[in-house]
């Protein structure tokens, strides 16, 4: 038959089907191929949807995953004459956000890291905000705002 499950496996396994198990008033009276039927159906559409968020899982990406900001640029004329061209480089970055740091040093130490902490003046981050990382790879590093991606 099947494997055997430890009381957790088995417990989880019922309460996943259980919440597709709908069975019909004639199946409740064992017509209709009975409560059987009714719970191969239910097994069915249980292992269905499974499969499906399987697929979206496998499907998903690193950038999707790590919830990675887009920076919001705004291009404005400053000069006209000079074509002078100012960014708008503020992100939305809160603590726990996943990073890319550039290291500025050759790029020696860059790597992902989560951020724990943001040191700015009156609570607006700018490039020299200082953001303290918590490294993937281990270890922690202090990085201005302008290092991150």
């Amino acid at each position: 038959m099947g494997n055997t499950l430890n009381r957790y496996e088995l417990q989880n396994s019922i309460d996943k089907v259980y919440g597709y198990f709908l069975p019909s008033p004639m199946q409740n009276v064992g017509l209709a191929g009975g409560l059987d039927a009714a719970f191969v159906s239910a097994q069915a559409e249980c292992v269905r949807h499974l499969e499906a968020q399987i697929a979206n899982i496998k499907s998903l990406t690193f950038e999707q995953f790590s919830g990675k900001k887009k920076l919001k640029i705004v291009e404005v004329d400053v000069d006209i004459e000079e074509q002078v061209i100012a960014q708008d480089v503020s992100r939305e970055l809160v603590v726990g956000d996943l990073v890319f740091w550039n290291d500025p040093d050759d790029g020696i130490s860059s790597g992902f890291g989560k951020i724990v902490k943001i040191d700015c003046d009156n609570g607006i981050t700018d490039d020299d905000s200082i953001i303290l990382l918590a490294m993937i790879n281990g270890g922690e590093t202090m990085a201005r705002l302008c290092e991150l991606d």
